[in-house]
């Protein structure tokens, strides 16, 4: 009983002895090929599986450990190398403002006043003129009409109201 156990496939049933088929089985995927990349010091990188299978099946399989291999060689190359990528004009303009707004001269200015200005005569920017940012007061005093540096007044109110005022009153904006 344990012999037939132990010939007894589920899905087949009993196995029987000498039993061969003309006909040669097909795999359904092939064994992967493995490769070693080579940096051009002659170092060993991680393995690269083969998946020839996969580009046969379709043509728009892109093997993402590759490409991504690829990729960390091409920046270390770059860094060994000493070349900086180029950066687009929007990522060097948000860079720019971040620069300007670490390094910006901030002025010391009296809250109460501030929002007084803000409340009364910041939809044409004199709170701004108060804090001595003269651009972007005529900037507000240019485009009143639209209704935006009225927004923007909401925006600077509740960006003062938590500052924490020192013993004279005044805040660094």
């Amino acid at each position: 009983m344990s012999e037939e156990k132990k010939n007894f496939d589920p899905i087949r049933g009993p196995e029987e002895e000498t039993t061969f088929s003309a006909q040669p089985v097909e795999e359904t995927a092939p064994a992967e090929e493995e490769f070693t990349v080579l940096t051009p010091e002659g170092e060993d990188r991680r393995p690269v599986t083969d998946r020839q299978y996969m580009k046969n099946r379709d043509e728009n399989y892109v093997d993402f450990s590759a490409l991504a291999q690829a990729e960390d060689e091409l920046h270390r190359l770059k860094e060994e190398y000493g070349i900086e990528d180029k950066q687009g004009i929007i990522v060097r303009t948000i860079n720019r403002y971040y620069e300007w707004k670490d390094n910006r001269t901030k002025h010391l200015v009296s809250k109460k006043l501030y929002l007084i200005l803000n409340i009364l005569l910041g939809w044409c920017g004199g709170h701004r003129f108060y804090e001595r940012r003269w651009l972007l007061g005529l900037f507000y005093l240019a485009f009143f009409w639209t209704g935006f540096p009225a927004m923007m007044c909401a925006v600077d109110l509740f960006v003062v109201i938590p500052i924490k005022a020192d013993e004279n009153g005044k805040i660094l904006i």
